[in-house]
């Protein structure tokens, strides 16, 4: 409680910089130009509305429904707004203390550096606020025409209060890494296009016809960060209609609280990263950041696994349960493995052999012993698979939760309601929801999906591979940085080019295949889709090599391998001494 109330009420740098942003015209300037930018656009979305109304004849009366679509336009122009200002405020703040020559100051202090960046971040986010609150008059608007409450009015303020935490947290990240004030809003700005077409990616495959599992998916992933997709943008419609992120394990909470979570678990790991970065050797302070990763990671798994048996709530739809009956269940490792792939770049990369820390000065002289297993900057190989080890064991866990534990390694559940063998596979769901017809409750059902031991194995295999190529990047090119560009142009590597390549051979067939196809054999997410049997016919079709064997006995094989050949690579490099910089006294 002491250090918390040091943070944020004895804070100096909290006051100076609150002072500093509300004198001078600037700030109300700002605010000015985002209450005119939102009338403007309420002024031009209601002008369209009248024109259309008066000239089709119709519409007038519908104000309920215009209520809402205003209410859709304001959150949504306040959302850009939100990420385009909140950047521009953060991103500048550690840099100009570095231009200015007072970090150095202001860390010789007594103030923990942790104060540091709360009092920097907390100023920026009380400022968004203040442009938020003021916007509630132009709000309170579409109470007049109805069809808005004031619970959708908390939950967009919510979320748009706790993505401009995110947002800011992610410019004090960069801030801490840049040298100048130019670049960090560059890199800024450029890591916001990230979550952007990720949400592009969501919303496409949710809309796309034909893709059940992958669609599904995806809408439980966009539904963890709040992003609302209309009955009419996807098929099947019930389904998009149930998804209102309330219902976990049984449990009714309220909508905003899953995706305000979320946001702050990944707001905290960014400000986390950014108080590490202050530190003279952050290597030696990375524990806080693996500790906060692996609670995203439970946090995150906890309610999209737990989404996926909302059917045993007592308010969640009755046909809701009926089309997620025999939904492939191992299709819901897709998400959580994405994230985990995401993660191989930074710990598996390391500035090992970068001459930025003298020998003398290094926690421990045997990490230079057992290169491959233990890094400076990075925790490496172990970390992974520990994280490895959370995604299937929360897994596990989600099945535990419902009172079926084996059922994880079984496939075969029980949901109440429906009766047994009523389905048999994923297909003959498809076969219902392509033909809109849905199934009468009955007593209990048995649902199968099996293969994730396999799955398992494959994805062990693929963190470790990857794992040793990222370090082998590190020793090879002494730069982090470097390093970690080559790794994520590995994984976009194996991830588009057999993409491609299928898609040239479907649409030529007689060209022949291409042999860049069988990077598919890279790719951990192939074994998960030939595991669900949903993709059968597909992959059945594709001339891969190592036919007649299955994808993720090929894709374990090939990435013992690589990890073998990297460990061996990496040793004559790991091995070699860095040239000593000079340090001036």
């Amino acid at each position: 409680m002491l250090s918390l109330n040091y943070i944020l009420r004895d804070n100096p740098v909290l006051t100076k910089e609150l002072r500093v942003r509300m004198r001078g015209a600037r700030a109300y300037w700002i605010l000015t130009g985002y209450l005119a930018f939102l009338s403007l656009i309420l002024f031009f979305q209601y002008t369209y509305w009248w024109n259309e109304a008066v000239r089709h004849g119709h519409g007038l009366a519908s104000g309920s429904k215009v209520g809402q679509q205003f209410f859709y336009y304001i959150a949504g122009v306040q959302a850009f707004l939100v990420a385009f200002i909140t950047p521009a405020v953060t991103s500048g703040a550690i840099t100009i203390e570095k231009e200015q020559r007072t970090l150095e100051m202001l860390e010789m202090t007594r103030l923990p550096r942790v104060s540091i960046i709360a009092g920097k971040l907390l100023s920026a986010i009380g400022f968004v606020a203040l442009l938020l609150v003021s916007s509630l008059p132009l709000t309170s608007l579409c109470f007049f025409l109805g069809g808005v409450s004031p619970g959708q009015v908390i939950h967009s303020y919510l979320l748009l209060l706790a993505g401009s935490f995110v947002a800011g947290s992610l410019g004090l990240v960069w801030s801490s890494v840049a040298r100048t004030t130019a670049s960090a809003v560059v890199f800024t700005y450029a890591s916001l296009l990230v979550p952007f077409l990720a949400a592009v990616v969501l919303l496409n495959a949710v809309i796309r016809p034909g893709d059940y599992d992958v669609q599904i998916a995806s809408a439980l992933a966009a539904g963890l960060y709040g992003i609302q997709i209309p009955d009419d943008m996807g098929n099947p419609g019930p389904f998009l209609s149930a998804w209102d992120m309330r219902h976990y394990f049984g449990l009714t909470v309220p909508g905003w609280l899953a995706p305000v979570f979320t946001y702050c678990m990944i707001g905290l790991l960014l400000c986390a990263a950014a108080t590490v970065r202050l530190y003279p050797f952050p290597e030696r302070n990375g524990r806080v950041i693996k500790a906060l990763l692996i609670a995203v990671f439970v946090q995150q798994l906890f309610f999209y696994f737990g989404a996926r048996f909302y059917v045993f709530s007592a308010s969640a739809p009755p046909g809701m349960a009926a089309q997620l009956a025999t939904y492939p269940l191992l299709t819901m490792l897709l998400y959580p493995l994405l994230l985990l792939l995401a993660c191989i770049p930074i710990f598996s990369t390391s500035n090992a052999g970068e001459p930025d820390v003298p020998d003398a000065e290094r926690p421990d002289r045997r990490s230079q012993r057992r290169p491959f297993f233990r890094t400076h900057a990075a925790s490496g190989v172990p970390f992974l698979l520990l994280l490895t080890g959370v995604v299937f064991g929360m897994y596990w866990l989600s099945f535990a939760l419902i009172g079926q534990p084996g059922a994880a390694l079984t496939g075969h559940f029980i949901i109440p309601g429906f009766a047994p063998g009523q389905f048999a596979t994923g297909k003959v769901w498809m076969q219902t929801q392509r033909g809109m017809s849905f199934v009468t409750p009955g007593v209990g059902t048995d649902v199968s999906s099996g293969g994730v031991l396999q799955v398992g194995i494959a994805v062990l295999a693929s963190v470790t591979g990857l794992s040793a190529l990222g370090y082998l990047f590190s020793v090879m090119t002494r730069n982090r940085w470097v390093a970690m560009i080559l790794s994520y142009g590995t994984l976009a590597l194996v991830f588009i080019v057999p993409v491609v390549a299928t898609a040239s051979y479907a649409s030529k067939p007689s060209a022949g295949p291409s042999i860049l196809i069988n990077l598919f054999y890279l790719n951990p997410l192939a074994s998960l889709s030939e595991a669900t049997g949903v993709y059968g016919a597909f992959w059945s079709r594709l001339p891969f090599l190592f036919r007649p064997a299955p994808m993720w006995i090929a894709t374990t094989a090939i990435y013992l391998t690589i990890t073998v050949a990297a460990a061996l690579v990496s040793i004559p490099f790991a091995t070699r001494k860095p040239a000593r910089r000079v340090h001036a006294l």
